[in-house]
C-alpha cells in the first residue's frame, strides 16, 4: 500500500483508490448518510478503476468532492434541530395545505406523463383481452368471450 497525494493510495492489487479518514464525532452521522448496514464509518473509501498514476490523479478530485459533501451532510445531521413542542392551527393548516397541493400536482404529473402505474394496468388489460376475458371500463370482470357471445 503505497501513498501517493491527495489520499490516493495504492493498492497490492496495483489499482489506486481514494481514503479518507471520517472525524470521530461524525462517524455514526456519516453512516446514517450512506444508509450503510455498519452504525459507524471510520473510512470512506472509493477505487479510481485505474493502475496509471496520471488517471488516479486526474479522478481523484472528484472523489474528495463526493467525500467532502457525504462529510458536510452528516455535519448537518448534528447541527441542532429547533424543537417543537406543538404546532398552532394556522401551521397545521397550511401542513394540510402544502401536503394536498404536493400530492395533486404529483397525480397531475403521473396523469400527463404517464409515470404512474398505467402501463401496468395497460399490460394486465391485453392479457386479458388475449385470455378471452371481457371486462368493463371500470375494469370489472364481465365473463369469458364464449359465454358473453353465447348469451346474446
Amino acid at each position: 500500500m503505497a501513498r501517493v497525494s491527495m489520499g490516493v493510495i495504492k493498492d497490492r492489487h496495483g489499482t489506486y483508490y481514494v481514503q479518507k479518514k471520517v472525524p470521530d464525532r461524525l462517524q455514526e452521522a456519516v453512516a446514517r448518510v450512506l444508509d450503510a448496514d455498519e452504525p459507524r464509518r471510520v473510512f470512506l473509501k472509493k477505487s479510481l478503476g485505474t493502475k496509471i498514476l496520471k488517471e488516479a490523479k486526474a479522478a481523484a478530485p472528484q472523489v474528495v468532492a463526493d467525500f467532502n459533501r457525504i462529510i458536510g451532510e452528516a455535519e448537518a445531521l448534528l447541527k441542532e434541530q429547533p424543537v417543537v413542542a406543538a404546532l398552532s392551527d394556522t401551521q397545521i393548516k397550511r401542513m394540510a395545505e402544502s401536503y394536498y397541493a404536493t400530492m395533486l400536482a404529483d397525480d397531475e404529473e403521473e396523469r400527463r406523463e404517464g409515470t404512474g402505474s398505467e402501463p401496468v394496468f395497460q399490460k394486465i388489460a391485453k392479457q386479458l383481452i388475449e385470455a378471452g376475458v371481457a371486462y368493463d371500463r371500470r375494469n370489472a370482470l364481465v365473463s369469458r368471450r364464449s359465454d358473453h357471445r353465447s348469451s346474446r
